[in-house]
């Protein structure tokens, strides 16, 4: 709003130099014109003062965010490096390819050269005398794969070269 524009009085104003105070010089309409410009002045009182009160309130709700924003960096910079040593850890690791379900029923070369081509070097082939006939399961079909004792591992999982890995095949009763 321009105060300017609503004053009907066109008089000479004088500042004071020492105290900065205007004087009107000339008032035109003495009483008249003296009540508008204090209503102007209680006006742009008013509005300079909506104007401190609307710029507190921003930087009031601008503090919060800001470190809503911050703890936001500060969560998604904690992933990114958490990630980053996560796969650092798994640096020297190898990556199994298949679950040991999907080893299974295999023949136990295929198994172990499948491990031996992942990278895997500490593997071990161990016969499982349990064959009578050989109807439902073949002499050589792979009945459990270990992983350093444990045989609920899944594809993605990461073991060292070295994992002692164990291949139990199905084998004739002699």
């Amino acid at each position: 709003m321009q105060f300017e524009d609503l004053s009907h009085i066109k008089n000479k104003e004088v500042k004071c130099m020492y105290c900065g105070a205007t004087y009107i010089i000339d008032a035109k309409h003495s009483k008249i014109g003296a009540e508008l410009e204090a209503e102007l002045e209680r006006l742009r009182a008013v509005e300079k003062q909506e104007a401190t009160k609307a710029k507190w309130e921003f930087k009031t709700q601008l503090i919060p965010m800001v470190f809503l924003f911050a703890f936001f960096v500060f969560c998604m910079g904690s992933l990114v490096i958490m990630g980053i040593a996560d796969s650092l850890s798994n640096v020297n690791k190898i990556s199994i390819t298949a679950n040991e379900s999907d080893f299974v029923g295999e023949n136990y070369k295929i198994v172990e050269k499948k491990l031996d081509d992942m990278g895997f070097k500490n593997i071990k082939a161990e016969k499982v005398k349990d064959l009578t006939l050989g109807i439902l399961k073949s002499k050589g079909d792979v009945k459990e794969v270990t992983i350093n004792g444990e045989d609920d591992f899944e594809e993605g999982d990461y073991f060292k070269e070295d994992a002692k890995i164990k291949i139990y095949y199905h084998d004739f009763k002699k």
